[in-house]
Parts: C-alpha cells; sequence; structure tokens
C-alpha cells in the first residue's frame, strides 16, 4: 500500500475502521453500504449522543497534552511516552484498488521513536477482553501509521472510561482502565482483500440470520408477502 495523488484516491473507493467493521458484522450490510444503501437509524443516529459529548469532552482535555512532553494526569499513571499529532493520510492499497482513510482519536509517541494508536472508549462497565471491532480498529489505525511513514510499536492502547459510584455534585465520578493490545497490519489486510472480494459480487451477498438489520428486513419482507396473500 502507498500514498499517492489525490486524483488517483478519489477515483478509488474508500473504507474506514467503521465501513470495515460493517463488512466483519455482515457481507450484505457492507455491500448495500458502499452502493448507497444505509443501515437505518434512529432518530439520534446509531452512536449515542452521550457517547459523541463525552469523546468530545476527553479530545478537549488531551488537547493542551499533544506534542508536550508529559502526558495527561489521567494517563499518566498508566503509560509513558507522549501524545503527539499523527500526520495521517489516505493510503491506497494496490492489491485491491481501496483507499484506506480515517483519523486517530490520539497517537503515542513511545521509546525509540515507535508510534502506537491510542483511542477513547466510553463504557457502562469495565471490560472482560476486547472486542473484535475494537481489534480491527487498532490493527487499521497501526496500518495507516505504518503507511504514512511511522515506525509502529506493534500494539494499540484502548483507554476505557467507566462511571462509578460517587457524589455527583463532587463531579462525575468514573475511573479509567487502561490496556495494551498486541497489532498485526497484516490482519487489516486480510480484511481489505475480503472487502474487495464482497464489493466484487454483481449482486449483494445473501441476507444473514445473524444481522439484526437484514433480520429485520427479512420480517418485513416475510410479514408483506403474508399481507398480499391475505389481500389476494
Amino acid at each position: 500500500m502507498k500514498q499517492i495523488t489525490v486524483d488517483a484516491v478519489c477515483r478509488s473507493v474508500r473504507v474506514s475502521q467503521t465501513t470495515l467493521n460493517l463488512l466483519r458484522e455482515c457481507e450484505r450490510c457492507f455491500w448495500l453500504h458502499l452502493h448507497g444503501v444505509r443501515r437505518p437509524e434512529g432518530p439520534e443516529g446509531s452512536w449515542p449522543t452521550i457517547a459523541r459529548g463525552l469523546d468530545t469532552v476527553i479530545s478537549h482535555y488531551c488537547a493542551p497534552y499533544r506534542d508536550q512532553d508529559v502526558l495527561p494526569p489521567l494517563l499518566l499513571q498508566h503509560l509513558g511516552g507522549r501524545l503527539v499529532t499523527a500526520q495521517i493520510g489516505p493510503c491506497l492499497d494496490a492489491e485491491t484498488g481501496l483507499t484506506l482513510v480515517d483519523r486517530l482519536d490520539e497517537c503515542l509517541e513511545v521509546d525509540g521513536g515507535l508510534f502506537a494508536p491510542l483511542d477513547h472508549k466510553t463504557r457502562g462497565l469495565a471490560p472482560n477482553g476486547v472486542h473484535a471491532s475494537d481489534q480491527l480498529q487498532l490493527d487499521l489505525y497501526t496500518l495507516l501509521l505504518a503507511e504514512n511513514g511511522y515506525s509502529v510499536a506493534g500494539y494499540g492502547v484502548l483507554v476505557y472510561y467507566v462511571p462509578v459510584d460517587g457524589e455527583l455534585h463532587k463531579g462525575f465520578p468514573f475511573r479509567v482502565h487502561v490496556r495494551k493490545i498486541g497489532t498485526d497490519p497484516e490482519r487489516a489486510r486480510m480484511w481489505l482483500r475480503r472487502a474487495r472480494a464482497v464489493l466484487d459480487l454483481a449482486d449483494p451477498p445473501e441476507a444473514s440470520p445473524d444481522c439484526a438489520y437484514c433480520g429485520r428486513a427479512l420480517l418485513a419482507e416475510a410479514t408483506a408477502d403474508k399481507i398480499e396473500a391475505l389481500v389476494e
């Protein structure tokens, strides 16, 4: 994969961790999404407004510490290194013709001039393991860093912000959980190849009963057939 001219990138199909995680969940939804048919969303969209608000607050909290020699106090007791502003551009994969685009929450520079993606997560409970979507996200971010000329550390960092009991009038109480997760750019390339194979299909893949969205569509289709039969 390599960086190329803007014109060439504009002609390529663009994918991100969001669309590739859609592929991971359901090939049919992915195919339809990139052919202009979006999954239905609720009135406020698929991402809760509280999560959007917290993400903005966390980003503003970290901003003064980027490109400085000290980490934010919330992270200092868990990590070494410093936050840096990574210059990440779109990258075209020559094998698949897909362009990978995305934006990191944060980039951590550690000893030896190595770089690791860092992502903030708000959760209701402390995590028991690493969700497949988060693993794919960090793999893709590591690939983007490498393809943009950064020497990667071979891991990513997930920072979880979990609410805990406390006196709300003294501030919103929460606990920070930090996990280092091994990353592999080749896994990210595997998902690019899979995405290309699905996109090359002339028709959308079969609806999966495991997909809540496709299952809903199948139910609606079956209901419509029953109604039509009753009318006849």
